[in-house]
């Protein structure tokens, strides 16, 4: 229902969601992305990554495509979508995994500090939990984002992934 009323809302005159310092310009272009993710064994798995980054809706939203070296060659892994929500002064976003084909629920991102940060709650075999997703330490030619997780009846946080963006030329195809 939420993304019905959202679609509604965009039907109005295009807004500058992205102008000033609360918005996400700074993600728009290409990136080499690093990243790692803590896995069941609680190792690290890090890899590397291309992301394409880009205005959607008219100017309301982002989208970043996610692009691995697999086998020689790169291969689609994902995308997030982020749509600003100008009443609430909030992102709201969604990730879609290119394996599985699924769409994450919604989460919201606000601006806080010299970043955004918000939080996402969620449940898995290893019981309920509320994750921590921030973007901070943002530069025209980098920054960093992180998930930090927290399940209930846990007395502590878990680092479960982190990316550090540098962003790149594209070259011509």
């Amino acid at each position: 229902m939420q993304w019905l009323y959202l679609m509604l809302t965009l039907m109005q005159p295009a807004q500058q969601p992205f102008a000033g310092p609360n918005g996400f310009d700074f993600f728009l272009g290409a990136w080499h992305a690093e990243q790692r993710w803590l896995q069941e064994d609680m190792r690290y798995d890090a890899f590397t990554n291309r992301v394409k980054v880009f205005k959607i809706l008219h100017g309301h939203g982002i989208q970043d495509d996610n692009f691995k070296p697999v086998a020689g060659r790169e291969t689609y892994f994902g995308s997030a979508y982020r749509i600003y929500d100008a009443a609430k002064q909030r992102w709201i976003c969604r990730w879609f995994d290119g394996g599985t084909q699924k769409l994450s629920d919604d989460f919201f991102l606000s601006a806080e500090g010299d970043g955004f940060s918000g939080y996402s709650d969620g449940k898995d075999k290893h019981g309920s939990y509320r994750s921590h997703i921030r973007f901070h330490h943002i530069t025209k030619n980098q920054f960093k984002w992180q998930m930090i997780r927290r399940y209930e009846g846990l007395d502590r946080d878990l680092l479960i992934g982190e990316i550090t963006y540098t962003r790149i030329e594209e070259t011509p195809k």
